[in-house]
């Protein structure tokens, strides 16, 4: 499993998710970024997230893939109830 460190983001939730979790040698790097929308606009946490992978890209050379969820939208489609997760 890859170790990686995203340090902490105020309104942001970060969780690793998939072949990271379980694979010597995963195919990416998913990450679902939870937000918190009484804080975060959409525009805010789009920006977020492009600088988020910008950054991890100069560290890997694997792929990393994102899913971006209010918590609210995390909580409707209960993405980190039905998915093995990691909080980073």
């Amino acid at each position: 499993m890859i170790k990686l460190s995203i340090p902490p983001q105020k309104h942001f939730d970060h969780y690793l998710f998939g072949s990271v979790l379980y694979s010597e040698n995963p195919s990416d790097i998913d990450i679902a970024i939870i937000y918190d929308k009484k804080f975060i606009s959409l525009q805010d946490a789009i920006h977020y997230r492009h600088k988020l992978i910008e950054r991890l890209s100069e560290f890997t050379p694997l792929e990393i893939d994102t899913i971006l969820l209010s918590k609210e939208e995390e909580i409707e489609v209960e993405f980190l109830s039905n998915a093995k997760h990691l909080k980073i």
